[in-house]
């Protein structure tokens, strides 16, 4: 019986193979630790085990999402500057700035405080200070305010004359002089401007050009920039889809050849003098192409990396890096189904190619830390910063302990994945750290003569659909494996996948909830939220998958406190059985009230040796020995061999006592195969440590589980 999802044949010896990938073995247990009595607030004696070893985790601080922001860099200081933009009705009074290196972003606490979007800003190289001219209020006034700012804080420029108030200009600067142009913009009376003027550092200039483009040029629909290679002002319009040059006085038309960029309004372009050319990226209409202008017309450039596509977004050229640097704006409604989604990355553009920046998703990387054990001093995770992980290859549960406070005003988030795609493509939704995948989608019987999908992973996944259109199983957790003291820690099951119709695919099933340890010595405090939900199911066209159910959080410190949630909830909604476990130990614990689904919550018991907790390890399969440690992936098996059939399994454990009953779980296409079978003796834990299955398996491919309570 052949994988539904793959249809692959794996050869082996010549005959038909059985391939099972094993995933991280899990045991459960309970204990009676006593719990302290007469314990006053003053004495708080819990301490965390953490080591230090590891330093501070400090999270970067990442500027919230927004749109229209102005942004330059200032070579002197080496940091580009941000201020302002928009949300709605929201305006930001907000100046940060972020080093060279990218490394992360802080605010600047300034005496400016007036909020604004669509102001312009541009390096004055002779007064060395970057200065913004313009933007918009959020009482609708049009503004004509010059700043300067030296590093420190903003200070206003008072001249006169000076460019009509407008906002949606642009600005560009001329690095051989240091002048400072504006052009354009939306005027008071929402006329479309086309004015051009100059700052020489001490005053301003209405230049009286000749060919200035035409008054009737919409505000939202052009960008220049300043062309080094040609000591121009280079202009596009993308309606009318028209490229000027403004060059010793005169503006030009430059009639190009190759087609030309259609960004619709909101696109942003910058003059990279590495590659003489003029890059232009985003706009309302773009679809995540980068155009470059040279030698006098335009270029689409085939890139293999390209960011989200975004309009009314911010630019800057890094002179230190020799890069471009672009984030924010609105994310284009042309991605997937999302619209109106406002970014918070910024990406640079270098030697042709695109590349991440910062932002405030932050990948903590546990790939080399086998035992997913961290020994900080403090931990912080700032206001709007999001913290994701990239599992190792045991798939471990997070333990972060800390020897100071802990501070979450943002979000740690360790949820399963959303089941993704209706093709029956093999894109199974990955479990958080410490949780399991969810089931594959039968693919249709038209292509593959089966309806059956796969089971989700872990000891509570969903069952899989069999028949036609038959729905996944949603997992379970709460009330099903586990216990209350979340030792040892373990994450959430996978929902189960839908089965096919005749021309339908069946969807797969929402990856479990992962599994983190917080413990501090001193005080644990959640303004933020910390999450485990499980996955969300997928529809295939032929029937739903299953939702993950929740994974599992523990906070262990003197006191948990805080205004912020946790969240453990089966497909990130749900609070039955498909609901993980939360608990809480500490002296002082009001967060308990903040909580989905309840938690469990006492006083703090004794940290638990994180070394010496059991586990389990599937070691042979068939006489094959299993690669260690297993990765479970359903792409790259464990462990091939050749017999289908009956087959034994070995599963050897550490710090399991002899006699303890030891569960097998296999997952096959359509089926879940326990053992021992119900009402079958137990396989107990043999003195040598081992414990031997003889399981049936069909040919295919599917995973095996051990398991153990005691």
């Amino acid at each position: 019986m052949k994988h539904p999802a793959t249809q692959n044949t794996t050869r082996c010896s010549g005959r038909t193979a059985s391939v099972l990938r094993v995933w991280i073995a899990a045991v459960a247990f309970s204990t009676a630790a006593g719990l302290p009595v007469n314990v006053s607030a003053e004495d708080l004696p819990f301490e965390s085990g953490s080591t230090g070893a590891d330093g501070p985790l400090i999270v970067p601080a990442h500027p919230v999402s927004r749109e229209n922001p102005a942004m330059a860099f200032d070579p002197v200081r080496e940091q580009l500057v941000l201020f302002g933009g928009n949300v709605s009705s929201t305006y930001y009074p907000e100046t940060w700035v972020s080093d060279a290196s990218g490394e992360g972003w802080r605010e600047v606490s300034t005496t400016f405080v007036s909020g604004r979007h669509s102001a312009a800003m541009e390096w004055d190289a002779v007064n060395e200070v970057v200065v913004m001219f313009g933007g918009l209020r959020a009482d609708n006034t049009f503004l004509d305010e010059f700043w300067a700012w030296d590093g420190t804080d903003w200070s206003p420029i008072n001249v006169s004359p000076r460019p009509p108030a407008r906002y949606s200009h642009s600005m560009v600067a001329d690095p051989a002089t240091g002048h400072v142009y504006v052009f354009g913009g939306r005027g008071v009376g929402n006329t479309n401007l086309n004015d051009l003027w100059r700052w020489n550092g001490e005053a301003w200039t209405h230049l009286d050009e000749v060919g200035t483009p035409p008054a009737g040029l919409n505000y939202r629909y052009f960008e220049a920039a300043w062309d080094s290679a040609d000591n121009s002002i280079l202009l596009y319009s993308s309606s009318p889809q028209r490229t000027w040059r403004f060059k010793d006085g005169v503006w030009n038309e430059i009639v190009t050849v190759n087609d030309r960029p259609n960004p619709n309004w909101g696109f942003r372009m910058e003059y990279d003098p590495v590659g003489n050319r003029t890059i232009l990226f985003g706009g309302s209409a773009h679809r995540g192409v980068t155009w470059e202008f040279r030698d006098n017309d335009w270029f689409v450039l085939d890139l293999e990396r390209v960011p989200p596509r975004r309009y009314y977004h911010a630019s800057a050229y890094d002179t230190v890096n020799d890069r471009i640097v672009m984030g924010f704006g609105w994310m284009d409604s042309f991605t997937n189904t999302i619209s109106n989604i406002r970014n918070s990355d910024t990406w640079t553009f270098k030697d042709g190619e695109w590349s991440y920046h910062s932002g405030r998703l932050f990948h903590f990387d546990m790939r080399n830390r086998p035992d997913g054990i961290w020994n900080f001093t403090s931990i912080h995770v700032p206001a709007n910063a999001e913290v994701r992980f990239i599992k190792n290859s045991t798939n471990t549960p997070v333990v972060w302990l800390a020897t100071e406070e802990v501070r979450i005003e943002g979000v740690v988030r360790v949820d399963g994945n959303d089941a993704g795609g209706n093709s029956g493509a093999d894109n199974y939704a990955e479990g958080g750290p410490g949780g399991f995948a969810g089931g594959l989608g039968g693919i249709r019987w038209d292509v593959s003569g089966s309806f059956v999908a796969t089971p989700g992973q872990g000891p509570g996944g969903g069952a899989p659909g069999v028949n036609s259109g038959q729905n996944g199983g949603h997992a379970e957790f709460l009330n099903v494996y586990g216990n209350s003291l979340l030792l040892p820690l373990i994450g959430g099951s996978g929902g189960g996948g839908g089965a096919s119709s005749n021309n339908s695919f069946g969807g797969h099933g929402g990856g479990g909830g992962g599994a983190i340890l917080i413990a501090s010595s001193r005080d644990i405090v959640v303004n933020g939220s910390i999450n485990a939900d499980g996955g969300q199911r997928a529809h295939g066209g032929a029937s739903w998958g299953g939702h993950g159910s929740g994974g599992a959080i523990k906070l262990m410190a003197d006191r948990v406190t805080g205004s912020g949630t946790l969240r453990a909830r089966g497909g990130r909604s749900s609070t039955n059985n498909q609901g993980g476990r939360i608990r809480i130990e500490a002296f002082f614990r009001p967060l308990a009230a903040n909580t989905q689904p309840t938690p469990s919550a006492t006083a703090p018991i004794a940290a638990p040796d994180l070394s010496e907790l059991p586990t389990l390890r599937v070691i042979s399969v068939d006489g094959e020995t299993v690669r260690q440690p297993p990765t479970g992936s359903l792409q790259n098996p464990d462990v091939v061999f050749t017999a289908a059939g009956v087959v034994t399994v070995v599963v050897q454990g550490t710090n399991v006592p002899q006699g303890t009953p030891v569960r097998l779980r296999v997952t096959t296409s359509g089926e879940i195969i326990d053992l021992p079978a119900p009402g079958a003796p137990n396989v107990e834990m043999n003195a040598a440590g081992t414990a031997s299955f003889s399981a049936t398996v069909p040919a295919g491919s599917g995973s095996i589980q051990a398991f153990a309570e005691f």
